[in-house]
């Protein structure tokens, strides 16, 4: 709210209107609600520092000398802000921006617990977003599981610049102790990977470097930077490459660290090299047959 406090307001549906706005006696940024599988409510709230807290039955209000303060800190967690709990097989899952690679927020990161409220046991970095971007600064995000499957949903920045944001999603799975492996931002997202003869738009890119950026549909490109097409599946190879760019200068990519002319079949990550200032709307890969 206004004076830097945390407010709640009551609506009879999801998209409003809301109305009896109630001042919460708390201050911070970035809340989030949690609902336990016993229909009780959490509240969590905070930067470098979170603090989490049960809602009363009326869901505006909870009772101050409850509040338990620091479940993590930037110190022992790396926690920034954005706060988000989930549960799985009776573990808590506290998921957030995290500081621990670069000094910034760019990664999503989690702890675990067998309370909503703690305490919280550093576990590890779900995805890292320190390459989406020259500009990268931060990252927010959550896990959810749909129809089996459970996504890790996060946003990218773009346009050589902190505050443009693209939403992104990619697939993680679970291990049997229940520790999340990291997953790499990827070109398709939660889709396929791309097919040979399938025209790859140039904001695909999931990694740049050396000063290339995605700037709308297009991928940016100074003379030695890079970027990655994460990924491609070859049914055939060796293949070719078609490229759709304005500029001067050559485009090169190489496939699993190979020349193209060597790529061999099935998944391959992609590298694109210019050797001079280039705006690139698509690359597509074909057999060599063709």
């Amino acid at each position: 709210m206004s004076d830097y406090t945390e407010g709640v307001a009551v609506s009879e549906n999801p998209q409003g209107p809301f109305r009896d706005p109630v001042r919460l006696p708390c201050g911070g940024i970035d809340p989030a609600v949690f609902v336990d599988d016993d229909g009780k409510v959490y509240y969590y709230w905070g930067q470098f520092r979170a603090n989490g807290v049960r809602l009363n039955d009326d869901m505006i209000s909870f009772d101050e000398s409850s509040v338990v303060e620091r479940i993590v800190t930037e110190e022992e967690h790396g926690f920034h802000e954005g706060s988000s709990m989930r549960k799985r097989n009776g573990i808590y899952y506290y998921v957030y921006p995290c500081i621990f690679r670069k000094g910034r927020p760019t990664c999503l990161a989690y702890a675990t617990s067998k309370s909503p409220l703690g305490p919280f046991t550093y576990r590890g970095i779900i995805i890292d977003n320190a390459k989406c971007d020259p500009e990268s600064w931060n990252i927010h995000g959550s896990i959810e599981e749909f129809h089996g499957q459970w996504y890790v949903f996060y946003h990218r920045s773009s346009g050589n610049c902190r505050a443009n944001r693209r939403l992104c999603v990619e697939k993680i799975y679970f291990n049997g102790n229940g520790t999340i492996d990291e997953v790499k931002m990827t070109s398709q997202g939660a889709g396929e990977p791309f097919a040979l003869g399938e025209a790859i738009e140039g904001w695909r890119a999931a990694e740049v470097e050396g000063g290339a950026y995605i700037d709308g549909t297009d991928l940016v490109m100074k003379k030695g930077s890079r970027a990655v097409i994460r990924y491609c599946d070859f049914e055939k190879a060796p293949v070719r490459m078609e490229a759709d760019f304005e500029g001067e200068g050559a485009l090169t990519a190489a496939a699993n660290g190979k020349p193209l002319d060597r790529a061999e079949q099935g998944l391959n990550e992609i590298v694109l090299t210019s050797s001079g200032d280039l705006r690139v709307h698509s690359v597509r890969f074909l057999s060599e047959e063709n």
